[in-house]
C-alpha cells in the first residue's frame, strides 16, 4: 500500500528517535515518570529526508532534499498495512544544498 501526500504535506524519512532505558526524568529538584511508550525528543529540529510532495505545495522542494523540520511537527501516520511520517509544508525552515 502507497501513501500519497495531499493538503500541502511532505511525506519524510525521519531519522529514528533515540530511545534511552530510563524513565524517569529529572529537572533540578523536580522529577517525573514518563509512561511507557512516550519518548522524549532531544533535538529541536531535525533533518529530514523528502520522499514525496503533494502536487499543491508551493516550497521549493524535490524528492531527494534533505529539510530542516522542528522535531515536534512531524505526524506519524499509521494504517493498519503501514505507516509514514508527514509534515505539512509550511513548517519547513530550510532545505539543505550541497555546497
Amino acid at each position: 500500500m502507497r501513501i500519497v501526500p495531499t493538503n500541502r504535506h511532505l511525506l519524510i524519512s525521519a531519522p529514528e528517535a533515540e530511545t534511552t532505558e530510563e524513565k524517569e526524568v529529572s529537572s533540578g529538584l523536580a522529577g517525573f515518570v514518563m509512561p511507557d511508550g512516550v519518548t522524549v525528543e532531544s533535538d529541536q529540529y531535525l533533518v529530514v529526508r523528502v520522499e514525496d510532495i503533494a502536487q499543491d505545495c508551493s516550497i521549493p522542494v524535490n524528492k531527494g532534499d534533505s529539510v530542516i523540520i522542528p522535531s515536534n511537527m512531524v505526524v506519524d501516520v499509521t494504517t493498519k498495512n503501514c505507516g509514514v511520517k508527514m509534515v505539512q509544508e509550511n513548517y519547513v525552515l530550510g532545505v539543505l544544498y550541497s555546497a
